[in-house]
């Protein structure tokens, strides 16, 4: 019965360090673009794309154009993670976003990756350290497990 435990605490752990290494790699990558976009260019326009995705689903995806060293760069940027219920909603939030200036945060080395709402992603970093808690906290169970027996 005891090998059976090991196996179960073994299979147990690899599943969190899985999970765990595959969301702390997501969080650490966005975190690395976030550092990465270290200049700021306004937008020169910016263009509604309206996707109906089916019966009362509709996305906000905007197309903004931008220039660095008389270079001019075109990106895509999805506004909304929520979904609006008609085709009006969804121009409404375009003409409220459209009525302000906005910038463009890009990388002095890379101007064609530019993203236009630079924020930190902190639910994305404080959950992989959280993550990577919990980890540490089972592997020390299981040595102590292991110690006991």
């Amino acid at each position: 019965m005891i090998g059976n435990r090991n196996k179960v605490w073994i299979f147990f752990i690899s599943l969190v360090f899985l999970g765990t290494s595959i969301f702390a790699l997501k969080a650490f990558v966005q975190l690395g673009q976030f550092l990465s976009l270290k200049e700021r260019v306004e937008v020169s326009s910016i263009e509604p794309c309206i996707k109906k995705l089916g019966s009362g689903k509709y996305r906000l995806k905007v197309r903004y154009y931008y220039t660095v060293k008389n270079q001019s760069y075109c990106r895509d940027y999805l506004v909304s993670k929520y979904f609006y219920k008609n085709r009006w909603a969804a121009q409404e939030a375009f003409a409220k976003l459209a009525g302000a200036p906005h910038s463009a945060w890009y990388s002095p080395h890379h101007p064609e990756k530019a993203l236009f709402d630079k924020s930190f992603p902190v639910k994305g970093v404080f959950s992989a350290i959280l993550l990577i808690g919990i980890l540490i906290y089972f592997y020390m169970l299981a040595r102590y497990m292991c110690k006991i027996e």
